[in-house]
């Protein structure tokens, strides 16, 4: 007679008892024996199956353990080298004073008395000043450069090679005014440092106010399309003042 149990059942019965089952007698799923299978027989079978299947299932779920191979012990550099299966170990975290990107780049170099050999395309040589004029290649030798080349302004002042006067006559006092304007509207970048003081040390408020800049909190729209156009704050960067290549010495704040 045919047995009422799914194939996966007798064919289970096949592993335990060969004798008992054809393979070639298995029709749509079921299978012809030629013996009849008692109730308990087939719940017996039934719970063996089902005891083979749980094993199968914990022995497939179970994660796979990989070895990884090892240098050398006499290697100074000997350590475990991870494996596909395992995450990369941690970048080294760096030094507690080891500078960060968005810090204020130091002084790098120094100007050379020939930093422009062709410098004398820029003057009018019939011009009767000519002679008395100090030429660039003398008046900025020594002058500290950042890593780009470009002349740090700032340490120079800061330095004392250069002192500026605020007036032609030298009457007059600098109005230097000490405040930061924060500006955190800068996307994923550290956030942007306005120092008015490095500013208003050699400039007057009138060279920015109110013709660039209206002197008034969040009343400007500062955009590096804008910088890169020669707006803003590209009237002098990019052009006297250091480039947007020093990304750190504006964004010099850490995101909260």
């Amino acid at each position: 007679m045919h047995s009422n149990r799914p194939a996966i059942v007798v064919l289970a019965a096949s592993v335990l008892k060969p004798d008992r089952v054809h393979a070639s007698r298995m029709l749509t799923g079921h299978v012809t024996t030629g013996l009849t299978l008692s109730k308990h027989r087939q719940h017996k079978l039934a719970h063996v199956v089902l005891i083979l299947m749980t094993v199968f299932v914990v022995v497939a779920c179970q994660p796979r353990v990989a070895v990884s191979p090892t240098r050398p012990a006499g290697d100074a550099q000997s350590q475990r080298i991870p494996t596909p299966l395992e995450p990369p170990p941690p970048a080294p975290k760096p030094a507690a004073d080891t500078a960060t990107w968005w810090q204020e780049q130091a002084p790098t170099g120094v100007r050379s008395a020939a930093a422009v050999p062709s410098q004398d395309i820029y003057y009018d040589r019939n011009n009767p000043s000519y002679r008395t004029l100090q030429k660039a290649n003398q008046a900025l030798k020594g002058f500290p450069l950042l890593g780009h080349g470009e002349l740090d302004w700032v340490t120079t002042l800061r330095r004392g090679m250069i002192q500026p006067r605020a007036s032609l006559s030298d009457e007059s006092e600098m109005m230097i005014l000490d405040r930061d304007i924060l500006m955190k509207n800068t996307k994923l970048m550290p956030y942007v440092r306005f120092p008015h003081r490095a500013h208003t040390e050699w400039l007057t408020c009138s060279n920015c106010h109110d013709q660039i800049f209206v002197s008034r909190a969040g009343a400007n729209r500062t955009t590096m399309s804008a910088i890169l156009g020669g707006e803003s704050c590209g009237v002098c960067h990019n052009k006297v003042a250091f480039s947007t290549l020093a990304c750190g010495r504006c964004h010099n704040v850490p995101r909260e």
